[in-house]
Order: C-alpha cells, then structure tokens, then sequence
C-alpha cells in the first residue's frame, strides 16, 4: 500500500478554509471534510471516523465515514448535560483516548446505544477548538479492542486544531503555519515507527 500525496491534508483543509470563506454549500464542505477524514484513517485506522459539530449544548454528527458509517450514526447527537467527560474534554482542549477504565467507569463512549462495539475498544475524541469558539469534537472508533498510541493522538490533536481553524474561519496563515509546523513534527517522529509498524506519512509540500 502506497500513501497518496495528492490531494493531501493540509490542502484539504485550505480547501475547506476557502470553501467556508467564501460560503460554500454545506455539501462541499462537508465533502471536504470527508476526504480529509479519510486521508488521515490511513494513519489513524477506524471502522468510524466522525465530525460531530456543536450546536449549544448538543453535539450533532455532521459527517461520518468508515465501515460503520450507518444512517443511525449519522442521526445521532448527544447532550453534553448527559456526557460530562466529553465537556470536560472539551474545556480541556486536547485529544483522548479512551482506555478500557474509561468505558468502565466513564459516562460512556459518543455512540453508546448506536453502535454495538466490544468492551475497551478503541476510540479516541478529538476537540475542534477554533480560535475563538469551540466548532465540535471528531471521534475515531474501531470494532477491535485497544488504545491508540500517544504519538497517532498527538497527530489527531493537530490535525483537529488545524481542521476547526479551517472550519470556523477559513485559512488564517499564522496560525496555520504554526499547526503545519506541529504536523511536520508529528510525522517525523510517527515515521521513526510506532510498535515496530511502518506507518505511511502525510506528504507535506515544502
């Protein structure tokens, strides 16, 4: 398996930063968002990768992709009131993996009740912090069980930074700059291996 370089991420994300500037269709963008999505699953594999946007207090499926991505998922929402350690995660503004404790013990995974997944699978939420205003949460699950690695959560923490940037604002150079910076990092040290796999990179044009 090759990964492709053309388009890649960050000219995903400028697409949707242009596409949301300029008032594109809701469908354009959610279509960019998807192909983004579905870039970075070669990374950080899933059997569901969503964008959850936030609207008050509710958090509502906007775009899913993946094996799972069934029309009840992409009905799906969830209160914060009800899911205290997503808000939590929220104010905290960093991803999380969620550890086999966490669906013991926690107020339960986004898509609890929708998706009949095993016990301690993995799943990881990422929050979309743009610069002004919390956009929503983007959320990885796969039906297998286990606990994303440190080094593929810090590359969705980036790529989430950089995705809610391009959706709430549309591209603002320094920032961006900043978070490819971050991202060229991350690739570095996920190109040194994580658990002895080979893990393709993101192709970031110099």
């Amino acid at each position: 398996m090759t990964f492709p370089t053309s388009p890649n991420i960050l000219d995903l994300t400028r697409d949707v930063a242009a596409a949301a500037q300029m008032g594109a269709s809701i469908g354009r963008v959610d279509q960019l968002l998807g192909e983004a999505i579905d870039i970075l699953g070669q990374l950080i594999p899933f059997d569901l990768a969503t964008v959850m946007e936030l609207h008050g207090e509710e958090l509502r499926v906007r775009v899913a992709r993946g094996a799972l991505a069934t029309e009840p998922v992409g009905r799906h929402h969830l209160e914060l009131a009800k899911y205290p350690g997503i808000r939590q995660l929220l104010q905290a503004d960093r991803a999380r993996p969620f550890s086999e404790r966490d669906h013991r013990d926690g107020d339960g995974d986004p898509f609890d009740g929708v998706l009949d997944l095993p016990h301690g699978h993995f799943c990881m939420v990422v929050p979309l912090q743009g610069p002004n205003e919390t956009v929503g949460i983007m959320t990885f699950d796969r039906a297998v069980c286990g606990t994303y690695s440190e080094p593929v959560v810090a590359l969705a923490d980036v790529f989430g930074k950089l995705l809610a940037t391009a959706m709430a604002f549309g591209e603002q150079s320094e920032r961006l700059n900043r978070l490819r910076e971050q991202l060229q990092e991350q690739n570095r040290v996920l190109r040194e291996g994580v658990s002895g796999r080979t893990l393709y990179l993101i192709h970031i044009s110099e």
